[in-house]
């Protein structure tokens, strides 16, 4: 499979596309097929260097903490997802979102309550929604305690 990873800190010179192998979950994970990956401040600070939980023993590292997609593969414990279900992620930093499949443990994950073929445009919160239908990406900023 392929992944965006840095060998080095550095600038956007430092980004390469490698092909890796492709990770088996354990007993409390499940491999996500990766559909789009957030690119947020975090990510250039960690490539730059500049994040400290990201340092040289780390690297080569991929970067990327936010995911959607679908679960592609289940450990033996995860009884809350299916193979096939939709499910976004805030990843920890030990796995990165900028690759075909992401290893991510099950706490990290959540299933999409909006379903809709990625080709679809994704349905938007209008002013007068009720409260209860916030995006996937509100809902995972929230559990995350980013805002």
């Amino acid at each position: 499979m392929q992944a965006v990873r840095i060998h080095r800190f550095g600038g956007l010179e430092v980004m390469a596309l490698e092909e890796i192998d492709r990770p088996n979950p354990s007993a409390n994970e499940v491999l996500i097929k990766v559909f789009a990956a957030s690119v947020n401040p975090v990510d250039a600070k960690m490539r730059e260097g500049k994040y400290p939980v990201v340092t040289e023993k780390d690297l080569p590292y991929v970067l990327g903490r936010d995911v959607s997609g679908q679960i592609a593969a289940a450990g033996d414990n995860v009884s809350t997802f299916l193979i096939g279900d939709d499910v976004f992620a805030f990843l920890s930093p030990e796995h990165g979102g900028y690759e075909e499949f992401v290893l991510a443990r099950v706490d990290e994950v959540a299933a999409s309550r909006n379903h809709w073929t990625r080709s679809a445009r994704p349905p938007c919160r209008s002013p007068g929604s009720p409260p209860g239908r916030v995006s996937s990406t509100t809902a995972v900023f929230a559990r995350a305690s980013v805002f």
